[in-house]
């Protein structure tokens, strides 16, 4: 009888557990739609489509080529205001959408291209998370990739995918 009583305690932790990553997931796109709406706000972009993303999106998870195990992708086309692009305000966009979990690991400037690079990662357990923004005067893209380091390192050793060979003979 007592262990009748104690299942909704068992159903409520099982529940609690099992949205964490949900949770988790819901924030990181929060992060990304943050950033791709700055884009698209600030700079008057125009998304572009990506032919064929989410097979290639379902592959990812099947296969997981060079230990990767998903990827999110916006890339953005006719920028405008691009003269009055300013480094520190992106970075600022980019910092305050993403949690304190979130370290630096690149900052990219170019004056004469007006080119920026941020790249931001994340552990993850085994895996790593990166996400990256590119930016010059007519595009950005920004990307999201969850890799499992160790296996990155086997494919760059003897890079294979699906038994092919990708090493230049």
């Amino acid at each position: 009888m007592t262990k009748l009583k104690r299942w909704p305690i068992y159903v409520l932790l099982l529940a609690a557990l099992l949205s964490f990553p949900v949770q988790s997931a819901r924030a990181e796109d929060r992060a990304f739609k943050a950033i791709s709406t700055h884009l698209k706000t600030r700079y008057k972009a125009k998304r572009k489509g990506i032919p064929f993303m989410g097979l290639a999106t379902f592959a990812l998870k099947l296969i997981r080529p060079a230990g990767v195990k998903s990827i999110k992708v916006a890339i953005f086309e006719d920028l405008d205001d691009t003269g009055n692009i300013n480094h520190a305000e992106l970075n600022s966009v980019i910092r305050d959408s993403l949690d304190q979990e979130w370290q630096p690991l690149v900052r990219v400037y170019s004056r004469r291209g007006g080119q920026q690079v941020f790249v931001y990662a994340r552990e993850e357990g085994k895996d790593i998370k990166l996400l990256v923004v590119t930016m010059d005067q007519t595009e950005a893209v920004l990307a999201r990739v969850k890799l499992n380091p160790g296996a990155l390192a086997k494919f760059m050793e003897n890079p294979k995918i699906l038994g092919i060979s990708l090493k230049d003979h």
